[in-house]
């Protein structure tokens, strides 16, 4: 569903401007009276210096994966993550095309997104129609929402959960409706 399309049965579309993000080196040394030359973009895109990738055989760049080659790593994504084996569990291009599909998922709901964090996830329940709080994570729990969206470790300040709290509110929200984790 497009991004200006009905998602509240209203009749109404939902247009929501893109989010502006990091990346326009152009734009900040323009803005800085800066050269570019004397920037370090550290924007995971475009950083000058690339995460290093070990020789792989070319087919892996030419095919799409095996379904073999899924499970298998599903298999280890699963044990890693300690998923339970009744958890569904996907494999994705990256977190941003989960980020954009999960929101089209489920009917309009109110929606709070603990933060600061990565701005897309706002931005995409917002797009798809959603009522969105966003709360900064030292206020505490929302207690009227029907989703809550916890990065972890969140994007971009490293914080981290504690496992158990997070399993427990999760539980709570669970037992209402509210959450599938």
């Amino acid at each position: 569903m497009g991004r200006d399309e009905d998602r509240t049965g209203t009749g109404e579309k939902s247009v929501v401007p893109p989010l502006a993000h990091g990346g326009n080196l152009n734009a900040a040394a323009e803005c800085y009276g800066r050269p570019i030359e004397e920037w370090l973009d550290l924007s995971t895109g475009i950083n000058p210096i690339a995460y290093p990738i070990p020789h792989l055989p070319d087919r892996l760049w030419t095919r799409l994966p095996e379904r073999q080659s899924e499970e298998r790593l599903l298999g280890c994504a699963r044990r890693y993550y300690a998923a339970p084996k009744e958890a569904d569990i996907v494999a994705a291009p990256g977190t941003q095309a989960l980020i954009q599909i999960i929101p089209r998922l489920r009917p309009v709901s109110r929606v709070c997104v603990l933060g600061p964090t990565y701005g897309e996830h706002a931005h995409c329940w917002r797009g798809a129609g959603h009522d969105v709080e966003e709360r900064a994570y030292a206020d505490g729990w929302p207690d009227q929402a029907d989703v809550v969206v916890v990065v972890n470790p969140n994007n971009p300040d490293g914080h981290m959960f504690d496992q158990e709290p997070l399993l427990a509110r999760a539980a709570e929200l669970s037992a209402r409706g509210v959450v599938d984790y």
